[in-house]
C-alpha cells in the first residue's frame, strides 16, 4: 500500500480573497492531479531562461513540492502567488 500525503496549495492575491486547498493522496496521484501545473510551468521554465527547473516527472513528494513551487514561479501570473507545502501527519 502506498504512502498518502497531503499537500497544502494557497493562492494570495493582490486585491484579497485569498484560499487554501488540502489535496491528499498517493505521490502518483498527486503528479496525476497537478499535471498541468508542473507542464505549464515546465513550458515558461523553457521559454524563459532565467526559468526555474520543472521536474514534471518526480520520484519523491519533496521532488514534486519543489517543482510545484518552481513551477507557481515560472508562471506568468501577476496579481497571484501561489505556494505548496507538505503537511506532516
Amino acid at each position: 500500500m502506498s504512502k498518502t500525503y497531503t499537500i497544502k496549495e494557497t493562492r494570495i492575491r493582490l486585491f484579497g480573497n485569498d484560499t487554501t486547498k488540502l489535496r491528499t493522496g498517493t505521490l502518483d496521484e498527486l503528479i496525476e492531479y497537478y499535471e498541468y501545473t508542473l507542464e505549464s510551468g515546465y513550458e515558461w521554465g523553457q521559454i524563459d531562461r532565467k526559468g526555474k527547473k520543472v521536474d514534471r516527472h518526480p520520484k519523491t513528494i519533496k521532488g514534486l513540492l519543489r517543482s510545484l513551487n518552481n513551477a507557481a514561479a515560472n508562471s506568468c501570473t501577476h496579481y497571484t502567488d501561489h505556494s505548496y507545502e507538505l503537511l506532516e501527519a
